[in-house]
């Protein structure tokens, strides 16, 4: 996380599941519910250095959570006509504001005692020019409803602090 501060975004890519609508048709599986997104497979962050950044749901800790690698998404999840679409945000109002702009901070969030002893990454929370966003192992239930789980197979961006809150995201710190 540290590799980000500093860094400006130049791009942003969702990846999400295609729903199938009838025969051949596929289509893009609903991720903007405004003040948080859903794109479901990952993330992947452009920084102005070239660097790629991809947020993924892992289970390298315990069954679900976040992780964050310095490769592009394409390494841990198949694209194929069928599977995850490439989705870019760069012009998407809630991410046009961000581009161009220094990350001045990066943190991940931990959730605590996941199971005994274990502490496992939930979210990273990320400040770029004037605005926090979190990118977190989560879903809504029902789709776009402000009931969340936390530490599941999808990936969820969060663009306010009081539904980052409501979805119960950690403050970060750092692991024991």
């Amino acid at each position: 996380m540290a590799g980000l501060r500093g860094q400006r975004l130049t791009g942003v890519t969702y990846y999400t599941l295609p729903v199938l609508i009838d025969d051949d048709t596929y289509q893009p599986e609903e991720w903007d519910y405004g003040d948080w997104h859903e794109p479901c497979m990952g993330v992947e962050l452009a920084t102005d250095t070239g660097q790629l950044y991809s947020a993924i749901w892992n289970s390298s800790f315990t069954q679900y959570h976040l992780e964050i690698f310095t490769r592009p998404i394409s390494e841990f999840i198949r694209i194929a006509e069928d599977g995850p679409a490439p989705a870019p945000m760069a012009t998407h109002p809630r991410w046009a504001p961000l581009i161009g702009e220094p990350i001045s901070h990066a943190d991940l969030c931990w959730f605590r005692d996941f199971d005994p002893g274990l502490h496992v990454p939930a979210a990273v929370r990320m400040t770029v020019g004037a605005h926090t966003i979190w990118i977190a192992s989560g879903r809504s239930e029902p789709a776009g409803t402000p009931s969340f789980y936390n530490l599941t197979d999808d990936i969820m961006v969060v663009f306010t602090a009081d539904i980052a809150q409501r979805k119960g995201i950690p403050e970060p710190m750092t692991c024991p």
